[in-house]
């Protein structure tokens, strides 16, 4: 990876606080409230974490972001669907996929490399 993909990585920043550490937390307080507000907070947040992914995987590559990003864009998705009563989807269905989902992505990181080329930091190579 060269430097600048690393560079770029949104992980690495500040504002990754924004972009996943406030969804997450959004996350888990709507565990303990209704399917209404459980809609109003999940559905923005996996919105926002997973335009976060989708775009730091496009400007950096980072691998787990090529497989979270369409999966919280899903979750909003599947939420606001639930939320509106189109589909019957469980909330700790929902949940549980995001979670899981996320959990094997970066495990596929951490086998694979931090990167789509392999590498774990600049000029390292994943074991």
């Amino acid at each position: 990876m060269s430097s600048s993909g690393a560079q770029s990585d949104l992980v690495n920043r500040r504002a990754a606080w924004l972009i996943w550490g406030i969804p997450a937390a959004l996350l888990v307080i709507g565990i303990g409230v209704g399917p209404f507000m459980r809609t109003l907070l999940w559905a923005p947040a996996l919105l926002v974490a997973g335009t976060g992914c989708v775009l730091n995987a496009a400007r950096c590559h980072r691998l787990h972001c090529y497989i979270t990003g369409p999966l919280f864009l899903l979750g909003a998705f599947a939420t606001v669907l639930s939320g509106l009563e189109i589909l019957r989807i469980d909330a700790s269905s929902i949940l549980a996929v995001v979670v899981a989902g996320t959990a094997a992505a970066y495990g596929l990181e951490h086998v694979r490399g931090r990167y789509v080329d392999g590498t774990t930091t600049v000029g390292r190579s994943a074991p």
